[in-house]
């Protein structure tokens, strides 16, 4: 691709190569959040084990850009024997969007078509198959998305607008979760916010890996400990949140990401004899009156399963849809790497799964 020199034209930014550069970029952009931080794309890196490219598009001193995964289709086993190298991309777990320093939105969607268009190039001249990205509910503007990408609604995500009082918020508790955090709240236990040290951070992954464990979780839930010592440890953006019995034992643990005005509600653990003290509940009534006390607007729950969308809908009654777009820069190499997969799954008839060579069936 062309490289600028504060010139118009598009460039391919490396995580691990132009850190300084991107953190420059991040530090200028409006309109950002946390799932953009120089930092926490690190962890990301360590967590997929593929390196982190940024797409920047630049005209006139005014910049967007977009973050991607990079991924090599050869490393899965049923194409190592492809003549030819090829890749896919995908957004960093979990959100992406595109950022800008353009603060009109009219203008700054203007250009992201052109960032589009640009990573529609990147990929086609890089031997690049597919594009997915899931779409920031908090950022994505749905009418720039939908002319540029195929796109799906996936859920509608819950959210807690904390900008509203205390019991304005408690009102809005299903009547089970108020009578939860009662519970929790006669059994004297605590919450606080923790230092990100090693022997806490070894603690939140005991309690989250085996709840994912009990829980016969999707592998797309398990993480490396080396993410959550990259992440918890040198993200600036990542808090560190235990939940204690009366005895002053550790019982649950939250990441909880932020940036600006908004908190994700990112992973949790618990362990399943604390189960009837409710931790879970407590957990996110403590969150939300960490969140107001440090001025944040919105605790993002996010979506997931039927059951897990059930536990978060106690919550609020507030909803945000969450959209995934995807687009085949090479659709002859596509059909080829489907058909491939389907020769494998023959006894398999359909799935909205993209990109359909990945599933795991």
């Amino acid at each position: 691709m062309k490289v600028f020199n504060n010139h118009n034209g598009s460039k391919v930014l490396s995580l691990d190569d132009d850190f300084l550069e991107y953190s420059r970029l991040f530090s200028k952009a409006v309109d950002k959040s946390v799932y953009f931080l120089p930092s926490y794309l690190k962890s990301v890196q360590c967590a997929e084990r593929y390196p982190v490219k940024i797409v920047v598009f630049v005209e006139n001193n005014k910049f967007a850009m977009i973050p991607y995964i990079r991924r090599r289709i050869n490393d899965l086993p049923l194409f190592k024997k492809l003549k030819h190298e090829c890749w896919d991309i995908i957004s960093p777990h979990e959100y992406s969007y595109a950022i800008s320093n353009i603060t009109d939105k009219v203008e700054r969607n203007s250009l992201f078509v052109k960032l589009f268009s640009a990573v529609a190039n990147y990929c086609k001249e890089t031997n690049v198959i597919s594009e997915f990205v899931r779409f920031d509910p908090f950022l994505s503007d749905i009418n720039c998305i939908k002319s540029n990408y195929n796109i799906r609604k996936s859920c509608d995500n819950i959210y807690i607008d904390l900008r509203r009082s205390n019991d304005e918020i408690w009102k809005t508790f299903h009547s089970s979760a108020r009578k939860n955090i009662k519970r929790a709240l006669g059994s004297n236990l605590s919450f606080l916010q923790t230092e990100k040290d090693e022997e806490n951070i070894d603690l939140f992954i005991k309690l989250y890996s085996a709840s994912m464990e009990r829980l016969k979780a999707d592998r797309y839930f398990y993480f490396s400990d080396e993410h959550f010592k990259t992440l918890i440890g040198n993200c600036e953006g990542a808090s560190l949140f235990f939940v204690n019995d009366k005895n002053n034992q550790h019982i649950a643990a939250s990441i909880l990401l932020h940036y600006e005005n908004v908190a994700h509600h990112h992973l949790t653990g618990y362990t399943i004899e604390s189960t009837a003290l409710r931790p879970n509940d407590y957990m996110i009534y403590s969150l939300v009156n960490w969140g107001k006390v440090h001025n944040l607007q919105y605790l993002h729950l996010g979506g997931g399963a039927e059951s897990i969308c059930n536990f978060k809908a106690k919550f609020s009654d507030k909803r945000i849809p969450f959209y995934v777009g995807y687009r085949v820069h090479d659709r002859e190499m596509y059909q080829l790497l489907c058909d491939i997969w389907q020769r494998k799954n023959d006894s398999f008839q359909h799935s909205a799964f993209f990109p359909l060579y990945r599933l795991e069936h």
